[in-house]
């Protein structure tokens, strides 16, 4: 399961790609079932808060009328910031599978409030962000 469930992540970084959005998705999942899904809308919603992780985690929430998600695991394209982590933490999610690690890692957050954190390398979320850096670089260099 775990297989497809990071191809369905690399179809919502994707979309948020194409989207012109920081090429990052977030799936929140619990007992063979996926509670929600997005991607990242900061661009679209102009929120800086508007992450994968958060909006997955609202429409968890909104869907089965809970403000905590126990039990469940959280797959993100990179892994959480300060901001999400918080949210993970505060939310009781238990498990973080992430593909890309970050500049401004906060394993070391999560796993100290009880959260598992695994890192599961997949080249093609490490492409698809430096793509999208590479286009902003071209798009700066180009003013």
């Amino acid at each position: 399961m775990t297989n497809n469930l990071i191809d369905e992540l690399y179809i919502l970084s994707l979309s948020s790609y194409n989207a012109g959005e920081l090429p990052v998705g977030s799936i929140i999942y619990k007992e063979g079932d996926i509670l929600s899904a997005s991607e990242n809308l900061c661009e679209r919603k102009r929120s800086p808060i508007e992450h994968a992780e958060i909006s997955a985690i609202k429409i968890a929430l909104e869907t089965y009328n809970r403000w905590q998600l126990q039990g469940s695991t959280i797959y993100c394209s990179l892994e959480p910031c300060l901001m999400c982590a918080g949210a993970i933490i505060e939310c009781k999610i238990k498990n973080v599978i992430f593909c890309v690690e970050s500049k401004k890692p906060t394993r070391e957050i999560l796993e100290s409030n009880g959260v598992f954190c695994r890192q599961i390398c997949d080249t093609r979320f490490n492409h698809l962000l430096e793509r999208f850096f590479k286009n902003i670089r071209n798009r700066n260099s180009a003013i």
